[in-house]
């Protein structure tokens, strides 16, 4: 078989037959059921700056200050300077759970750190936070509680018992 007196008629069957192709799988993927839709807030709507040194996030509510400890602690610091705080005169105070940091974790803001790390943090702009290593209440062996890393969106066990993050005080409102 001579392939060379065909070959303009065989790169010419070819594109046509990848271009049906092409056509027939976007033509699947568009017509292909997804996940069921579900009710989303909007990032402008979902949290209230609330004037007094808190933010209401009304998708889980939860009571956020504004701004972190502004200094890194070893965690068992930074769970004293949460249940310490009066931010808005409230008493209730605690250290996150690590899902509740992660629901705070929003790509689409980026703020520039003023600590060590000059990684960017993301989430919401009505939250400030000195440093991208924010405390939680979630805790790993030995009893040693857990940071959530604001530039990527990860959670990180510390590297020992002196390992140091800010804190980042919540408090659950009342129904």
């Amino acid at each position: 078989m001579h392939l060379t007196r065909n070959k303009g008629v065989c790169m010419t069957r070819t594109r046509f037959v990848m271009a049906i192709l092409t056509f027939c799988l976007l033509s699947l993927a568009s017509a292909a059921p997804g996940p069921p839709a579900t009710p989303t807030v909007k990032e402008e709507d979902r949290f209230v700056d609330n004037g007094d040194g808190t933010v209401t996030d009304s998708k889980t509510n939860l009571m956020w200050a504004a701004k972190d400890s502004g200094e890194e602690f070893r965690s068992d610091t930074a769970e004293h300077y949460c249940a310490a705080n009066r931010g808005g005169g409230h008493r209730d105070w605690r250290m996150p759970t690590m899902e509740e940091l992660k629901g705070l974790y929003n790509l689409d803001y980026s703020q520039a750190p003023e600590c060590w790390d000059k990684s960017p943090v993301h989430l919401t702009r009505l939250i400030h936070l000195s440093c991208p290593h924010v405390w939680s209440a979630t805790e790993s062996g030995s009893h040693i509680a857990r940071f959530f890393y604001f530039s990527y969106g990860y959670a990180s066990s510390p590297r020992g018992p002196n390992s140091l993050a800010v804190a980042l005080p919540v408090r659950t409102l009342k129904k």
